[in-house]
């Protein structure tokens, strides 16, 4: 924001500032075409004013002569027991296939080694470099653009029409089976998970207390979410068909005998065979 001023003589701690043409400076904000008017600028000025008298510098700290780093320059003890370290442990968790974050360390890496104006050049040519490339297109495209138009059904078939899951059955109740019934459970969906044997179905439903826990601990979930959860989800070795649900989800373990699965399923057709519509399918997981 730049205003044509005209210093008033004396020019002394208690100056006066006329504005002259133009009398409304534009503000910074090109697009909404607002004006700062006389009182405005005046305001500006004590404010100016009242930063230096409390002791405000115009010097960043890291501009002052003198400056050291508060963890230490990079290449000394402490520089060495976080780069290397931070170095593995960004491996470990992205697998190198993340090259912003890998160019977030190497702008701290080298920026720290630079003056603070050539650090920023080289922070801006990493943006630069990782906004034009083929990670960073894929991902605005697949989490944002394509995450919003699949939320509005842009891919779902014209002549279906919406279907709602009251009640899901999860035929086998391991890591995979649990996980559906969670997130299924979570939604609001009444969950029965189905195993070989009682023990094996209560781990199912223990391993969706185990998910819940673990986000109370982090303080992204409450007691109440808890335990409306696992209320709904019911842990059985019942093979009858009146366990039969509105939908019902596959998570087929190895040691889940093959005859048995085929008959729990030709009865569940059976069962289900009056009300199942053609475009209701069971969902393979």
């Amino acid at each position: 924001m730049i205003a044509r001023l005209k210093l008033v003589e004396p020019c002394n701690e208690n100056r006066q500032v006329e504005p002259t043409t133009p009398r409304r400076v534009p503000n910074a904000d090109l697009r909404s075409r607002e004006y700062l008017t006389p009182a405005e600028i005046e305001k500006l000025i004590k404010a100016a004013k009242d930063w230096i008298k409390a002791g405000g510098k115009a010097v960043a700290p890291w501009d002052e002569k003198g400056f050291k780093l508060p963890g230490g320059p990079v290449f000394s003890k402490a520089g060495m027991m976080m780069f290397p370290p931070g170095n593995a442990i960004y491996r470990r968790e992205t697998f190198d296939n993340y090259p912003a974050a890998r160019a977030i360390m190497s702008c701290v890496y080298e920026g720290l080694q630079l003056p603070i104006d050539a650090a920023l050049r080289v922070e801006s040519r990493y943006f630069t470099k990782i906004l034009r490339s083929k990670e960073a297109a894929a991902m605005i495209r697949s989490l944002f653009l394509s995450m919003q138009e699949l939320n509005k059904g842009a891919r779902r078939p014209p002549n279906v029409p919406p279907t709602k899951v009251k009640r899901l059955a999860v035929i086998g109740a391991g890591f995979m089976g649990a996980s559906v019934g969670y997130v299924s459970a979570r939604a609001g969906i009444d969950v029965v998970l189905i195993d070989r044997d009682q023990e094996s179905a209560d781990k199912g439903k223990g391993h969706a207390k185990a998910v819940i826990d673990d986000l109370i601990k982090k303080g992204r979930a409450k007691e109440s979410d808890r335990d409306a959860i696992l209320g709904r989800i019911t842990a059985t070795a019942d093979r009858s068909p009146d366990t039969a649900a509105s939908a019902a989800a596959w998570a087929t373990l190895q040691t889940l005998e093959v005859a048995w699965l085929c008959r729990f399923v030709a009865a569940l057709i059976t069962s289900l065979g009056p009300i199942i519509q053609p475009t209701r399918q069971p969902v393979i997981a």
